[in-house]
This record gives structure tokens, sequence and C-alpha cells, in this order.
């Protein structure tokens, strides 16, 4: 998306992927009640219901992507080897960082055994803001960007007249399975 040389459709685009990753990766709500209100006529208002055992938010299953995380475990990381990190990850460094501190991330039990949970707690992440991805402006809207060049930056929200992490405000977590 990043490589789109117009601003504008960059923007759209940017937009639709990160509703479609909250969608898959971190559901709120029933994803057909989602999908309805997506695209049908908004002139023609219909009560909807819960599919109740269809999708992965009514069955729960999205909460098994990646097993139970340990919150404070994996927002130590991110501040040490993120934030105050001497040199920038880009999003492959990151993916190995998380996937050597497993063992302190992932609940004993829900260790992962291959890469899907790690892939998914990423994603995760990235879908509800705890991580940000930033590309040098230069490379944006060029052929030259490529994958290497994807930076990972700990997330930010505006609060109260400020910018704070958004990996240390409980209420950020929504979406994914911590304790």
């Amino acid at each position: 998306i990043q490589q789109v040389a117009d601003s504008a459709e960059r923007k759209k685009q940017l937009v639709a992927v990160f509703e479609l990753l909250k969608f898959l990766v971190t559901p709120d709500r029933c994803q057909h009640i989602l999908l309805e209100e997506k695209f049908e006529d908004p002139s023609f208002p219909m009560e909807r219901t819960k599919c109740d055992n269809c999708c992965s938010y009514c069955t729960g299953d999205h909460d098994e992507h990646t097993g139970k995380v340990n919150r404070q475990a994996l927002t130590n990381i991110v501040l040490t080897q993120v934030l105050n990190a001497q040199k920038q990850l880009n999003y492959s460094a990151f993916l190995s960082l998380i996937k050597e501190r497993k063992g302190a991330i992932f609940h004993k039990d829900h260790i992962p055994k291959d890469a899907g949970p790690i892939h998914a707690l990423c994603l995760q992440m990235l879908a509800i803001g705890l991580i940000q991805l930033n590309v040098d402006n230069s490379l944006v809207g060029t052929s030259k960007l490529e994958a290497q060049h994807v930076m990972v930056n700990a997330g930010t929200v505006r609060m109260q007249g400020y910018d704070g992490l958004a990996i240390i405000v409980e209420n950020n977590w929504a979406g994914i399975n911590y304790y």
C-alpha cells in the first residue's frame, strides 16, 4: 500500500486494510452483523441478530488465535526492545523477537509450537494500535519500498491533550486474550 503514489488512494487503502484486520483478528461482536452493517443499505434499518455459532466471535475461537498472553511481559518487551532499542526493528525482526521471547510472552500452557499464534499476536497488536508500522517518507509512493523498510514503533494514543503509549493502557488491549 505504501508504494501507491497517490496519497489519497494510499490513505483509503490503509483505512480499508486496518478495518479488515480488526474484523479478522480482533472482532468485538458477531462478524455476520459487522458484514451486514458494512454492505447492506443503511436506509433500510433492520434488526440484526447474532449467528450464535457460525463465526469466530460467537464461538469464542477468536480468543484462541494466540492463547493466553502475559500482558506485563509483552509490555516490557515492547518498551525495552522496540521503544528503547538502540536500533529500530523492522517487522521481520519484530516477529523474530516475539518468537525468541515466546516463553515469557505466552502462558505456559499456550506456548506456540509453530509460528501461527506469534503472527496472530503481532497482527492483533497492530490492529488495535499497540504497535504501529512506519516507513521512511522518502520511500513512500515509490517502487523502492521493500518489506525490510517497514519499521515497528510502539503505538501511541491521544490522552487528555497529550500522546501516550497505547500498550500501557489496559483498555487498549481489547481483542487480545491476556492475563
